[in-house]
């Protein structure tokens, strides 16, 4: 959605042949909201209030995605306690124990 506004106030005859040169973009799905006021041309804040809202929203999905990303990549890791290891290793008894089968290397040998 589209608004444009801002016209010169004020004492004076400064506003008779003034336009409205403020723009504010909503994007409706996602509720975010620019308004620009930089430029003296309506043209350039709609131009420009449309990039700003386009990066915006595309700032909003990437941050989204790699948030998701994170949170599958914790999971996965795990949290590095004893009770989660795959192997362990003794080396004086030349003995390699895997817990996932419940096997010893000096078993197999």
């Amino acid at each position: 959605r589209v608004d444009i506004s801002k016209k010169s106030s004020g004492p004076g005859g400064s506003s008779v042949n003034a336009g409205n040169q403020a723009v504010q973009v909503t994007h409706l799905a996602t509720g975010v909201s620019v308004r620009c006021t930089a430029s003296q041309s309506q043209n350039e804040n709609r131009a420009m209030a449309f990039e700003l809202l386009r990066t915006r929203i595309l700032d909003h999905r990437l941050s989204e995605h790699y948030k998701q990303q994170r949170s599958e990549r914790k999971a996965q890791r795990g949290t590095g306690d004893r009770s989660e290891k795959i192997r362990t290793y003794n080396f004086q008894r030349d003995d390699l124990v895997d817990h996932r089968l419940g096997k010893s290397a000096s078993e197999e040998a």
